[in-house]
């Protein structure tokens, strides 16, 4: 589909880059195994597809992919040694080592494990066993053999994400609604403040960030910022904190939006999402209107996403994004 041709490009040039894996799925090898069709699957992460066409097949029952697109989806860096034949994925305070040869993986420095695959090399590339990787970045893989899907949770599941978080997102939903800016402030960052990002994507660059104390004043903050660029003309963002407020953060009644994403992408399109990237150990919640006129066919649909991060043991929120169609 048009929506996934950006996409589609993008990850096509990270796969001619990238290393590739071997995937173990764990318990679930047998429902692996059992399937013997060849059939192209899905990888998704937090429930966004991540693979573009060609990249995925299988090998005596395993599938193999390309690790830096699934690694950089969970807010993972991946790193190649030639001289010492070694791969090294880092997540925060997480790393895993593999050596091309060995059945032994070295996760955060200390603790070997045995492996089922070692890493091999293959045209050049490298092969390693996503299981472990996975799992060493403190993310889970669910195999879902009617869809044929494996779907990788990078940090929380949406169970375990909504059981931490709703009742403080519903709470900074709802200031934001009511434009009770004194709460947002104090559900904000004290470190951080708040990112502003008009579409999915991240640029730390450009985005404005409005500091924790500066946020109270709401409306009364009368500076015009530059908040990025317009899709499709790149024409500037400039406008202030109010007219940003009512295109960019509660264009719509998110509060009673039909559907809520808990660490789960809702809004795809084809602007690529890097808020994992950025944000690798955060709940994303996502406030989703899939359409409004059926003349579009879904394409109008719309969605604002809040980012929170731990701070002084809460969670506290970091980022608000806008999410639309984008060109």
């Amino acid at each position: 589909m048009e929506q996934h041709s950006h996409l589609r490009q993008w990850l096509r040039t990270v796969a001619s880059l990238g290393l590739i894996v071997l995937v173990s799925m764990g318990s679930a090898t047998s429902v692996i195994h059992a399937d013997t069709t060849n059939q192209p699957f899905q990888i998704t992460v937090d429930g966004a597809w991540v693979q573009g066409e060609g990249t995925s097949f299988q090998r005596n029952g395993s599938i193999m992919i390309p690790i830096r697109v699934v690694a950089e989806a969970i807010g993972a860096t991946v790193s190649w040694i030639p001289k010492e034949q070694k791969i090294i994925m880092n997540k925060g305070q997480r790393n895993v080592q593999f050596l091309v040869g060995s059945k032994q993986a070295l996760i955060n420095n200390n603790e070997e494990e045995e492996i089922p695959e070692g890493p091999e090399i293959r045209e050049g590339r490298v092969f390693i066993p996503i299981r472990i990787a996975i799992d060493s970045m403190g993310a889970t893989i669910r195999w879902d053999a009617s869809n044929h899907t494996a779907a990788i949770e990078s940090f929380l599941s949406p169970t375990d994400a909504k059981e931490q978080i709703a009742s403080i997102a519903d709470k900074t939903i709802l200031a934001i609604k009511n434009k009770d800016f004194t709460t947002l402030s104090k559900m904000s960052s004290r470190e951080q403040g708040i990112l502003f990002a008009p579409y999915s994507y991240i640029d730390q660059k450009r985005n404005i960030v409005i500091p924790h104390e500066k946020i109270a004043e709401g409306f009364d903050n009368t500076k015009t910022y530059l908040w990025g660029t317009e899709d499709g003309t790149g024409d500037p963002i400039s406008m202030t904190f109010e007219s940003y407020y009512k295109r960019f953060v509660y264009s719509k009644d998110f509060a009673s939006a039909p559907k809520i994403g808990y660490n789960q992408t809702l809004g795809l399109g084809n602007s690529l999402n890097n808020v994992r990237m950025i944000y690798p150990e955060s709940i994303i919640v996502e406030y989703y209107f899939g359409g409004f006129d059926p003349v579009y066919e879904g394409m109008d649909w719309k969605s604002v996403r809040l980012v929170f991060e731990r701070e002084a043991d809460t969670w506290v929120l970091v980022a608000i994004l806008h999410n639309q169609w984008t060109v």
